[in-house]
């Protein structure tokens, strides 16, 4: 009985931790992103709230001149809070490479599910002029404001840890051997 007390004492607390441990990194899918010549963007990243750090950009813009981001080139935006990806194409100075500016309204992204809209002036796609990305490039996409739905990010909730399902598993485990050995007496 001991054995079983602790046991479930020590599976309780790993599901406390994990419940209390959900401020991990997010990741946030892009939904209904078209800019202003009708051309679309889709895809995702991970944000961690605890960090304020973006990751695992995957993003996709549509059309002729459109990219792929994967790489995060700064976090500081015009208004609120976002960040800015390069396109994939690799190199050193990201000179003639195009940038996609997010900018999500306010309160910004947390670690928990939900939805931000993204800002309609901040969030463009652009071609970067000279090594640091600055001197007011022309945005050669802007992102409409008059589609429906509203352009936004979107999250779900973490799953649990699957380390809590196999926790949970061992002390069925050892309370079935426990209950089998009085059986057995």
């Amino acid at each position: 009985m001991n054995l079983l007390k602790t046991g479930l004492c020590a599976f309780l607390l790993a599901c406390c931790s994990v419940f209390s441990a959900q401020a991990i990194p997010v990741q946030w899918t892009l939904q209904n992103v078209t800019f202003d010549d009708g051309r679309t963007a889709t895809g995702s990243f991970i944000f961690d709230e605890d960090t304020s750090a973006y990751s695992a950009v995957d993003i996709v813009t549509s059309g002729s001149n459109g990219a792929r981001y994967t790489r995060v080139q700064s976090t500081s935006v015009l208004i609120g809070t976002g960040f800015t990806a390069l396109s994939d194409t690799g190199g050193g100075s990201p000179t003639g490479e195009t940038l996609l500016t997010l900018g999500f309204a306010s309160p910004g992204l947390t670690d928990s599910s939900g939805s931000v809209i993204l800002l309609q002036f901040v969030t463009i796609e652009e071609i970067c002029r000279n090594p640091g990305c600055t001197g007011g490039a022309t945005p050669f996409r802007q992102l409409i404001d008059s589609s429906a739905p509203t352009p936004s990010v979107s999250a779900t909730p973490v799953p649990l840890p699957a380390t809590a399902f196999l926790l949970g598993a061992g002390v069925l485990a050892l309370f079935r051997i426990k209950r089998g050995s009085r059986l057995v007496m």
